[in-house]
């Protein structure tokens, strides 16, 4: 999407964090959009597999399901992002 692109580019996102917000963002189309989609599909798999942000918990590293792909790393990616807004803010108040 543009604001993912843009964040990146404004450096606010990795270079990770943009491929798995692209990723989430092209798998949540498929459900949005095709009646039929289930994380059984074999391009929804691949995509979820293909997600790099995988929560740092024991296991996680290891796991295939699709949809707990789609879900650890999606809340992953949430918590991380609005972490750095927390952080940014602490800053700004400190300067």
């Amino acid at each position: 999407s543009a604001r993912a692109l843009m964040c990146y580019g404004l450096g606010l996102i990795t270079k990770q964090e943009f491929d798995d917000i692209t990723l989430i963002r092209k798998v949540r189309n498929n459900f949005a959009h095709r009646v039929k989609t289930s994380f059984e599909d074999p391009g929804i798999q691949d995509r979820c597999l293909a997600l790099k942000g995988r929560p740092k918990y024991p296991g996680w590293a290891e796991e295939t399901k699709a949809s707990s792909l789609f879900l650890g790393v999606s809340v992953s990616l949430i918590v991380s992002l609005r972490n750095r807004v927390d952080d940014i803010q602490r800053l700004q108040v400190m300067v």
